[in-house]
């Protein structure tokens, strides 16, 4: 449907409403009602197979579209957080490199007796890249009005940085040896062998 989308985002403004005015917390309702909708997996028996359901193309390519510059703007505005280059911004940078490498042991002991391959748990070692809720979450002191609280958003947003940027580096040289990623959707499948409920 055309009004796929504008009804979700009404949704969601609805939900938001609702649950403000009985005096909850809305953007955590939103936070889960995004969570539920990205994992949607809704099974639909049709002619003895199950349909896994989903959103959309459309509705999804607006939303990456959308998701793109809420992350664009964001980035931006943390970059003019950061200010002059200070001690709290080489902290920042030790803690993204400490976040890297506690990343890298951490999957290497977890993946002991795993069936993946090198180049899979090479990959899987170096996506530690932090984003959105870290910066977030690096605002509230601020909001709260916790005293000295100001060069905590430098230190988080630098360790963001670094974590992005170890990622950048990192990703094309722990993908060698893997094959090319599938254009596929993994939200819609048909599976044919599941027995029927």
């Amino acid at each position: 449907s055309p009004y796929a989308y504008p009804l979700l985002l009404a949704a969601l403004l609805l939900l938001y409403v609702i649950v403000d005015a009985e005096r909850g917390r809305a953007p955590l309702a939103v936070l889960i009602f995004a969570v539920m909708l990205g994992n949607l997996g809704l099974r639909v028996p049709t002619d003895g197979a199950h349909v896994v359901g989903s959103i959309d193309a459309a509705t999804r390519s607006v939303h990456s579209q959308i998701t793109f510059a809420v992350k664009v703007f964001f980035f931006v505005f943390m970059g003019a957080m950061l200010g002059r280059p200070s001690i709290y911004l080489g902290l920042g940078v030790l803690i993204g490199l400490v976040l890297v490498g506690a990343r890298v042991v951490a999957v290497r002991g977890a993946l002991i007796g795993s069936s993946l391959t090198s180049a899979e748990r090479r990959v899987v070692g170096v996506l530690a890249p932090r984003g959105l809720a870290a910066g977030v979450l690096a605002t509230f002191p601020i909001v709260a009005g916790v005293p000295d609280a100001g060069p905590i958003p430098v230190v988080v947003y630098s360790a963001v940085v670094t974590t992005i940027v170890a990622f950048a580096i990192a990703l094309p040289f722990a993908r060698r040896g893997m094959p090319p990623p599938e254009e596929a959707d993994p939200m819609v499948e048909t599976v044919s062998s599941m027995p029927p409920a």
